[in-house]
């Protein structure tokens, strides 16, 4: 992670996308997909302190809650509603405990 803040611009953005441990991922933190993809699950604790220790400045962490992958069969009713639910759902500072994955960012 420090290389990669070195690497940035002053003041450049890292953004991360991840599995978060606990939520849809809770029975290996660490392992593979079925399709032989490697993963790895953090916890929204865990990225910030990832990112403070590689130096990043002004980090935020927060979740998406991607509801329309927990109500598959209801989005076909209505696709747009959810993903205007899904957005109002992961701003909230809940969604880092409970969204399907965790997001972070960080300033170099």
């Amino acid at each position: 992670m420090r290389r990669i803040r070195e690497a940035l611009n002053p003041a450049g953005l890292f953004v991360t996308v991840n599995y978060r441990w606990g939520g849809s991922i809770a029975d290996e933190k660490e392992g593979s997909h079925s399709d032989g993809r490697y993963r790895y699950s953090f916890t929204a604790e865990e990225l910030r302190q990832l990112l403070s220790d590689a130096g990043f400045k002004w980090i935020k962490v927060g979740g998406c809650v991607n509801t329309p992958y927990r109500a598959e069969r209801l989005v076909t009713l209505a696709p747009w509603a959810f993903v205007r639910l899904d957005a109002a759902l992961s701003r909230l500072p809940v969604s880092c405990r409970t969204g399907h994955y965790v997001i972070a960012s960080g300033r170099a």
